[in-house]
């Protein structure tokens, strides 16, 4: 990712205050390109690129990344956050690989990333972090085990398929603002996870395959073993290394016989 480009950005709304546009030109200009700044309680010198002309009083814009790999959704989605003054959608983003490329070229004050892109890309949600807010996308059917790994991982926040319009401005503002948001129901599940042990976020499938590296089988005989394809067990692996905070097999065979999930398949296995 192009440091300088955010370090600038972030710069001029740290002069601005947040998200209202106080800042207002200074006098002149250093005959390089560069403008001062002048907002609360700061004053930053950032290129005229940068610079955003504004009236008094009026409202900074939160400019959203939307990362998606489905054209249909990116392109709702644009439409949708459009309709709201004080929404712009700075960037369309596929592709995981893409988003520090196309972050650098647009800067932004919050990435909403799609949930199975995030998984099937393998976008480092850490990395994001430093820069700027990530609002994850979320399935709200079954095990919120994804969403909960998310969190953990540096996302500010995360917003269900199935939110309202107005809680998923509700949820873009706040994390712009530099705030945490997310639904009640997830709320409750972080407040039960608190008093669980790590294992217990996994689902069955997930133990199964973790209890098979453990004694030492591979990928394919994994599939063979649980009748599935070996793409599914690398995607559920990714899954048990987030969750557990483990990088790679070996990490994740010593966890498993230390918690014993070598002694016997579970019931109803």
């Amino acid at each position: 990712m192009k440091v300088a480009a955010y370090r600038r950005w972030q710069a001029l709304h740290a002069a601005r205050g947040g998200s209202l546009a106080s800042a207002r030109e200074a006098d002149g200009d250093d005959g390089g390109g560069l403008r001062t700044v002048v907002g609360r309680g700061a004053c930053v010198t950032v290129p005229k690129a940068y610079v955003v002309h504004t009236t008094r009083c009026s409202i900074a814009p939160v400019r959203v990344a939307v990362v998606d790999g489905h054209t249909l959704v990116r392109e709702g989605l644009k439409a949708l956050l459009q309709l709201h003054a004080g929404i712009v959608v700075a960037a369309e983003i596929a592709e995981g690989g893409e988003i520090g490329a196309r972050l650098a070229a647009a800067p932004c004050d919050v990435v909403l990333l799609d949930q199975h892109t995030w998984l099937a890309d393998d976008c480092d949600i850490r990395e994001l972090r430093e820069y700027l807010p990530v609002l994850l996308v979320a399935d709200d059917a079954g095990d919120p085990g994804d969403a909960l790994t998310a969190l953990r991982h540096g996302a500010c926040g995360v917003v269900f398929r199935s939110a309202s319009v107005a809680s998923l401005l509700e949820a873009i503002r706040t994390v712009a603002a530099g705030g945490v948001w997310m639904p009640p129901k997830l709320q409750l599940k972080i407040a039960e996870s608190l008093h669980e042990e790590p294992l217990r976020a996994l689902t069955p499938r997930e133990r199964e395959i973790a209890r098979h590296v453990a004694v030492g089988l591979r990928n394919g005989e994994i599939a063979g073993a649980l009748r599935i394809s070996e793409q599914t067990v690398k995607t559920h692996l990714g899954r048990i290394f987030r969750k557990l905070e483990i990088r790679d097999r070996v990490g994740l065979a010593l966890y498993a016989r230390r918690h014993g999930l070598t002694s016997r398949p579970e019931a109803g296995q």
